[in-house]
């Protein structure tokens, strides 16, 4: 019996969850600790939960945007504070990336077994289940992200209102992750990428993206107020910006992400806050590109070596909170090379699925170079800052969607 397109959804997303929920359990027998930015995420989402705002030892902050601590302090303040219920919020909300994913293809393809194809890929894909036992803000900004995009498009055929929809979720993605925003431009430059979708439609387009866009800065505009009141400047999503533009652009930088004791006390001065440290970085990293452009292009294909090279960054954090040298240690090393064997093999598929792109032999196909765009707009956010395997999250639904659809046009074939 042939699925419709909505049970094929719920069940891409109960196989991930299912996989998703056995990893929870896993790292919670395994005992994995929340370490990193995982750990950070964490502490701050506790001192929301019990009424102290979002601050480090009572000062407050916007190192990173609130989105995804607010959320998990939500979360902690209704259901108490075990890290457990932040990791299966992650479950649930990395879960639903495949379904999603599944609409993005049949969009985009107008083909349910390339949706099937690239929706079974993201549920399936190794370093984003892991993510499920680890509080990262990644997980819900994809899921804000894709939804958001979904929206974009239901938006030109039913009405402004689902454009204040996507603008909900657009206003609450730069609330968690800002540089994922960017990735909402794949919607414009797919403007005629369904059939019957004429060169007039970029007009309404534009429309839904100015009322998207007003309802995203409502979203936005208490927490620049916050900030503003408390920096004296304005608009502040975030203090972290000007840090990463310094880490990889500095005289030590390698391409990958480096922070040193030299590299922090050239911008981290004692006395100043976090807004005046993250400017102090900013410009100290444009007066090196200033002053040494051919060593700061030069490092770009570094940047984009370490940005690519590996999907495994998910095991690597679980590693970190885990004894070094125990059992459990050594099962999680294992599954991180099997997954990045994973990686090289959906790398592979992507790059076999773009290949008709550039030979012209799927010219009818118009959506398959939107995935090219996604990927090549995180490859800048590498270029600008330096690479880490986290920065590709959001590529890998886009690089899923080509590979279902050439996979689904081969088997028509």
């Amino acid at each position: 019996m042939r699925l419709s397109p909505g049970q094929q959804a719920v069940r891409l997303f109960l196989v991930a969850l299912a996989l998703r929920l056995v990893w929870v359990v896993a790292a919670g027998v395994l005992g994995v600790e929340q370490a990193s930015d995982a750990g950070w995420y964490h502490a701050r989402a506790v001192e929301i939960a019990l009424g102290n705002g979002y601050a480090i030892s009572g000062h407050p902050t916007a190192y990173w945007p609130v989105g995804w601590p607010g959320l998990l302090g939500v979360l902690y303040a209704v259901f108490g504070s075990a890290q457990v219920v932040g990791t299966l919020a992650n479950a649930a909300f990395g879960a639903l990336s495949a379904p999603l994913t599944f609409a993005l293809a049949q969009r985009l393809g107008q083909n349910n077994r390339a949706g099937w194809i690239a929706g079974l890929l993201i549920a399936l894909h190794p370093n984003h289940v892991v993510y499920a036992a680890l509080l990262m803000a990644e997980p819900t900004a994809l899921l804000l992200l894709l939804g958001g995009l979904l929206l974009l498009w239901r938006a030109v055929e039913r009405g402004p209102v689902w454009a204040v929809a996507a603008g909900v979720l657009i206003g609450a993605l730069a609330l968690v992750k800002p540089q994922y925003v960017t990735l909402a431009g794949c919607w414009l430059l797919a403007a005629d990428c369904r059939r019957g979708e004429k060169g007039g439609m970029w007009g309404r387009r534009l429309g839904i993206l100015a009322i998207a866009g007003v309802a995203a800065s409502v979203v936005c505009a208490p927490w620049i107020a916050r900030n503003a009141q408390l920096y004296s400047a304005a608009p502040v999503l975030s203090n972290n910006d000007g840090v990463n533009l310094w880490f990889g652009n500095n005289p030590r930088a390698t391409g990958a992400y480096i922070s040193d004791s030299l590299v922090d006390r050239a911008y981290a001065l004692p006395g100043e806050n976090e807004y005046e440290q993250n400017l102090r970085a900013r410009t100290l990293a444009l007066d090196y590109i200033r002053a040494r452009p051919l060593e700061a292009v030069g490092r770009v294909p570094l940047k984009l070596w370490y940005l690519w090279r590996a999907d495994a960054e998910g095991f690597t954090l679980a590693l970190r909170g885990l004894p070094e040298g125990s059992g459990a240690a050594s099962a999680v090393g294992i599954a991180k090379y099997i997954a990045q064997g994973w990686w090289l093999l959906f790398v592979g598929a992507f790059i076999w699925s773009a290949i008709p792109r550039f030979t012209g032999r799927t010219a009818r196909q118009r959506w398959s170079w939107v995935p090219l765009v996604a990927v090549g707009i995180v490859s800048l956010w590498g270029v600008l800052w330096f690479g880490d395997g986290r920065f590709h999250y959001p590529a890998i639904p886009f690089m899923a969607v080509a590979i279902g659809g050439r996979a689904a046009a081969r088997s028509k074939g």
